[in-house]
């Protein structure tokens, strides 16, 4: 956390929330998972030629803001065609792409 001796007086007295406020911070962090088993972790055996769209079913319940490529075994992008509260269509731009990715 932050050491007192970095800040000056008025800093000391709010040394509490400072560290509470990292301690949420810290906490929220350690929550995401990248790993499988999570309901919105999406994972694409066989993304099909390059730069051909291929359609996910998310089922988040509201359009994606953006996604976390955790895993691929080519080299490429991932990228967004369009999405919605229920799928969404992706590109990569390698063929037959084996890759993992989260939507929030």
């Amino acid at each position: 956390m932050i050491h007192p001796r970095y800040l000056t007086s008025w800093e000391k007295s709010q040394l509490p929330i400072l560290n509470s406020i990292i301690s949420d911070l810290i906490r929220h962090v350690n929550r995401w998972i990248f790993g499988s088993g999570y309901k919105h972790d999406i994972e694409v055996t066989d993304t099909g030629p390059a730069d051909t769209d291929f359609t996910v079913n998310h089922n988040l319940g509201y359009q994606p803001s953006g996604w976390i490529l955790y895993y691929q075994d080519k080299a490429g992008s991932l990228y967004v065609v369009s999405w919605n509260e229920t799928q969404a269509t992706f590109r990569f731009s390698a063929a037959n792409a084996h890759i993992k990715f989260r939507l929030f």
